[in-house]
């Protein structure tokens, strides 16, 4: 099912070499902390949003966190990107318009608010580096700042005047260029889950995906814990899901971008049926796994 196809989904950036000129965030106060900008929260970020991970060099969205960004192509760029805080400076002193006038100083937060639900997640141990825009960035959530920004803000400006305690949590931009992004404001690398893992993040990114370019041209019901993997050969797709939650998913949905039509050529582990649009499968059991290969139309 998997064997002859090649792996679709958003690409993470993770380079060999990002301690080699990496300037450390001074929130890495600790060895600990220093250690932890080593692993891929990138790759964290997708997973729990359920969104397939490549690794190799394939026409699609890439994310690239903290140092990685030296290290991406133009090139990939150019297919749409996902950054943090660090790797939106990074790609800014590299002379690329990332949406931004002005990269801040860093506060404490407790709340994400995101704009396209209305939703608000409760947000722990964490900070954020205030931005300030260029026109034509839209703003996607806003962070509730612990403490007061009129006094941060009169530094920047004579008149602080209607400033509230609310800073730019992520915002998508397309630059002169067609490069298109969605940057988020706080370091990836030493991201409390709460930033990393929610439903509403999970759901952000999944409408992000079709705006900033090619990806695996379908997205996954979101549930907690539920790792997928797919790859694709032609018109035919096969996509692997794992259960590492201890609740059952009880209606599993593949949803196919675009209206495109397909129907199920095999299954593993569960049954599947194309109706409205999408694929739905059984349910699949705490730590079960289940797989479908279906063709487009």
């Amino acid at each position: 099912m998997f064997g002859d196809k090649e792996c679709i989904g958003v690409r993470v950036f993770e380079d060999l070499r990002k301690y080699e000129d990496m300037s450390v965030p001074s929130a890495a106060d600790t060895e600990a902390k220093v250690e932890y900008l080593m692993f891929s929260y990138a790759s964290r970020m997708l997973a729990a949003a359920n969104v397939p991970n490549v690794y190799s060099d394939v026409d699609t969205v890439g994310i690239a966190f903290g140092e990685n960004a030296r290290y991406v192509s133009r090139e990939d760029i150019k297919k749409g990107i996902i950054l943090d805080a660090r790797a939106a400076e990074i790609l800014a002193e590299r002379g690329i318009d990332v949406g931004f006038e002005r990269k801040g100083e860093s506060v404490g937060v407790n709340f994400e608010n995101f704009v396209f639900n209305n939703e608000r997640v409760l947000i722990q141990s964490s900070s954020a580096y205030i931005f300030e825009l260029k026109e034509g960035a839209k703003v996607e959530s806003t962070f509730t700042t612990v403490g007061n920004l009129t006094e941060m803000a009169s530094s920047w400006s004579n008149d602080a005047s209607g400033v509230k305690n609310e800073i730019v949590a992520s915002y998508t931009y397309e630059n002169s260029q067609g490069e298109r992004f969605l940057v988020f404001t706080f370091d990836g690398g030493l991201a409390h889950n709460t930033l990393l893992r929610s439903y509403a993040r999970a759901d952000q990114i999944k409408r992000a995906l079709p705006y900033l370019g090619k990806s695996a041209g379908f997205y996954i019901c979101t549930a907690p814990d539920l790792y997928s993997i797919a790859k694709r050969k032609e018109a035919k797709v096969s996509v692997g899901l794992w259960n590492f939650c201890a609740d059952a998913v009880d209606d599993p949905v593949i949803y196919i971008d675009g209206g495109i039509k397909a129907h199920v050529i095999s299954t593993i582990g569960c049954e599947a049926v194309v109706e409205d649009g999408a694929i739905k499968l059984s349910r699949i059991e705490p730590y079960g796994f289940a797989a479908v290969e279906y063709e487009e139309k």
